[in-house]
């Protein structure tokens, strides 16, 4: 569920990897979106067992991710980390991927892969909080998972940088209130 949320949201980082790969190495330019899609679903394949060992394991204390109090905590958190300088350097590298792809690349399949997979690691320190926010919602909730989908690609595709950030801080504070207040 996390990785086909994200990946919409990663289509400026795979044309980057597309056209490295047609000016590197031509071989490898048809298949290199899909590898470095397997590198970055592979990411968010590991933070969603991660996210889905948490859930389990309150549960198995007895915290229980649908009460009100944890959900507006975990909201309220979120907003918070939207403000963070670690959240910013995140977010741009996931907003601007080409040079990080530049950077980085590495001739072939596996250099593809291996991208995906430095982006993803970006990408999760960038909406890692979101996802939180989104567990303790109803992860299988279409309704908030397209609210979540919506606010990830507002931040990474939008052209108003802060707006776009400080937009989504005040949705999740918005939404932290709202469960105190039901």
């Amino acid at each position: 569920m996390m990785a086909a949320m994200m990946l919409p949201s990663s289509t400026r980082a795979g044309r980057a990897v597309a056209e490295v790969s047609a000016r590197t190495d031509a071989r490898w330019a048809g298949p290199a979106p899909a590898a470095f899609a397997i590198g970055y679903l592979a990411v968010w394949l590991m933070v969603g067992l991660a996210g889905a060992g948490v859930l389990a394991a309150g549960r198995a204390v007895g915290v229980h991710p649908g009460g009100r109090a944890v959900a507006a905590g975990v909201l309220l958190a979120a907003a918070l980390y939207e403000l963070t300088p670690v959240k910013d350097a995140c977010l741009r590298r996931c907003r601007h991927p080409v040079g990080l792809v530049v950077t980085h690349w590495r001739p072939g399949p596996l250099g593809a892969v291996r991208i995906g997979a430095l982006y993803g690691r970006w990408c999760v320190g960038c909406c890692w909080a979101l996802m939180a926010g989104l567990l303790v919602l109803g992860a299988m909730s279409m309704g908030w998972m397209l609210l979540v989908a919506a606010l990830i690609a507002a931040e990474k595709l939008l052209p108003w940088e802060r707006v776009a950030t400080w937009g989504v801080a005040a949705t999740l504070l918005g939404l932290a209130v709202a469960q105190l207040a039901v």
